[in-house]
């Protein structure tokens, strides 16, 4: 036998307490990010789709005047029906702007017609909802009833000066 002591060849407790500690703390995190998820997911029934359906809903009024009174112009719609089809999204009718009544409702040259001030970013829907994922797009309306999403960038690029608040445009 030797007269050399045994060494132990384990690790310093404290080094396995630390692991142990950033594992369990991953792992929470991980169960509380998934149970999030499952429980408090929201729906898309808000943003992008809501203001999509909005801007239809106006461009197609507008197209449906143009189609039975050519040369209609925006003041000619109804104003009734053109306020009730801000009431109808889950986005505040103060978030979107309405071409100037004077505008022209003809399907070529196509003009914007309505526009969300507002860019979400929930369509598409990403796998895992961090803001930084999003892509973010307002919607607008053409005077030939297209409806699309357009990028902040191309919103900034585009002259509203003369656009009016929907909430406005009604009693003017």
């Amino acid at each position: 036998m030797s007269n050399i002591p045994a060494t132990d060849v384990r690790p310093p407790r404290r080094f396995t307490l630390r692991v142990t500690t950033i594992l369990v703390v991953l792992a929470l995190v991980t169960i509380c990010w998934m149970v999030a998820e499952v429980l408090l997911q929201g729906t898309n029934c808000g943003g992008n789709h809501s203001t999509r359906v909005v801007c239809h809903s106006f461009v197609s009024l507008a197209s449906e005047k143009a189609r039975s009174h050519p040369g209609s112009r925006l003041s000619d719609l109804d104003r009734t029906e053109a306020s009730q089809c801000f009431q109808s999204g889950f986005v505040a009718e103060e978030e979107f702007l309405i071409a100037p009544p004077v505008t022209v409702i003809a399907p070529s040259p196509r003009h914007l017609l309505v526009v969300c001030k507002t860019a979400f970013g929930n369509v598409p829907r990403p796998w895992i909802d961090l803001p930084f994922w999003r892509h973010r797009a307002h919607a607008v309306g053409y005077s030939n009833g297209e409806v699309e999403l357009i990028s902040p960038e191309r919103y900034a690029q585009l002259d509203l000066r003369a656009f009016v608040p929907a909430h406005e445009w009604p009693e003017r």
